[in-house]
């Protein structure tokens, strides 16, 4: 076996179990981070089962992530926000978890060619990008489905999210407010890092800003890091492709 095929192999193994546990509506019977609740989010679930379907031509996989994508997508308001993007039902949603459902629709709606599932994340990405704007990327925590917005604490994690999304949006729309709005949030999020002088946490991104806010209380979380670095990454080559074509 080739060495990067077993990863490849496991990968295939892990999305042929979530793929098993897919009813016929679309959704999950087992497995659920909340008991009997499907959360929109579970698109970010979706999203890389058609990855794995895509690079081993399984096509039981990729029908059973269509039948979760199908059956979310159901869940879009006419507001743009999608019922149960939280992690309880009926409770506002973390930025985190609104960056899962959107960014599981973006990715799935590329490698399926379906715009009606990018098509969906439009309002609500927009409302996002007009709110970075206004706030210097400080978004507030949580939302509910009405887009009222709990400014008691920001979720770090989230910005770093929707920045992603930001820059996924530019690159589809060579668009330079999104390219900007993703600049400010990931700005906002260096500026949470820690600068203590403990090598286990020096750099480290915060759950929620303050420090004692309402995701992941007084914690650093390493997909917080791992999300920050992403955005990082994604911007510094849109930046520099954007100069080499200046010089050019």
């Amino acid at each position: 076996m080739d060495s990067d095929d077993k990863w490849l192999e496991a990968a295939s193994r892990g999305a042929q179990w979530l793929a098993q546990g897919v009813g016929d509506n679309g959704q999950w019977t087992t497995g659920h981070y909340q008991a009997d609740y499907q959360p929109s989010y579970y698109t970010r679930v979706a999203w890389p089962m058609l990855e794995v379907s895509r690079d081993t031509s399984e096509a039981a996989i990729e029908h059973a992530a269509l039948r979760v994508l199908e059956s979310l997508i159901g869940n879009r308001q006419d507001n743009g926000s999608f019922k149960d993007w939280g992690f309880r039902p009926g409770q506002p949603a973390f930025t985190h978890t609104i960056a899962y459902t959107l960014r599981g629709f973006l990715e799935s709606g590329r490698i399926l060619d379906r715009a009606d599932f990018t098509d969906a994340t439009f309002a609500a990405l927009e409302r996002l990008r007009q709110q970075s704007e206004l706030t210097n990327g400080r978004l507030p925590g949580r939302y509910d489905l009405e887009w009222r917005a709990d400014n008691s604490s920001i979720c770090v994690t989230g910005c770093a999210q929707i920045a992603i999304c930001f820059l996924i949006r530019f690159e589809a729309t060579a668009d330079f407010r999104w390219l900007n709005a993703a600049a400010k949030l990931t700005d906002f999020v260096c500026t949470t890092q820690s600068g203590l002088p403990y090598p286990v946490i020096r750099g480290a991104v915060p759950g929620s800003k303050p420090f004692w806010g309402r995701y992941m209380s007084g914690r650093y979380p390493n997909w917080a890091s791992k999300f920050h670095a992403d955005a990082l990454m994604m911007l510094i080559r849109w930046i520099d492709r954007h100069r080499a074509d200046e010089c050019a």
